[in-house]
């Protein structure tokens, strides 16, 4: 918890995802379920950015696992699982999300090019306790938040046409 209030908390929340107009914000510990004909996915996500103000409806962009090191477990299986059951859930062809392992931040993008595959690419891994590579983390970020609002925007445009 430390980690997460002292360290990771500060650099989210200067991105200030929280977008009233668009009804966006970002929630932490929430839970995610995923049911389909061949299985479910459930489980508890450390941060997701999602449309909703209240309650998390729609997620766009997850940020999982804030772990000491590797040794304690490994966050890339489970982000891979909430990013499934989000992409399935909002239909969206591609969704991001990240995970934190000590000051080390790895991004990823999980899209789906047809309806029976699925495709994730890892970014290579940036250090927080690097200046140049913790404003690259922080520069992803703010275009994570970009790109929501941008879909956010066209999608009200589309639904208003």
């Amino acid at each position: 918890e430390e980690l997460k209030i002292k360290f990771i908390a500060p650099i989210i929340n200067r991105v200030k995802f929280t977008n009233p107009e668009y009804e966006i914000r970002d929630f932490y510990e929430q839970s995610i379920t995923y049911i389909s004909d061949k299985f479910i996915l459930t489980g508890i996500v450390d941060f997701v950015v999602a449309k909703g103000l209240e309650y998390s409806k729609k997620p766009y962009f997850f940020i999982q696992e804030f772990k000491r090191s590797i040794r304690n477990d490994d966050p890339r299986p489970q982000l891979l699982a909430e990013l499934l059951a989000a992409l399935e859930l909002s239909k969206f062809q591609a969704i991001k999300g990240a995970f934190i392992i000590g000051e080390n931040w790895s991004f990823v993008i999980l899209d789906k090019p047809n309806p029976d595959t699925y495709r994730y690419f890892f970014s290579p891994t940036l250090h927080a306790t690097k200046l140049d590579d913790l404003q690259q983390i922080y520069r992803n970020l703010c275009f994570v938040k970009q790109e929501i609002n941008e879909r956010e925007s066209t999608a009200g445009t589309i639904s208003e046409a």
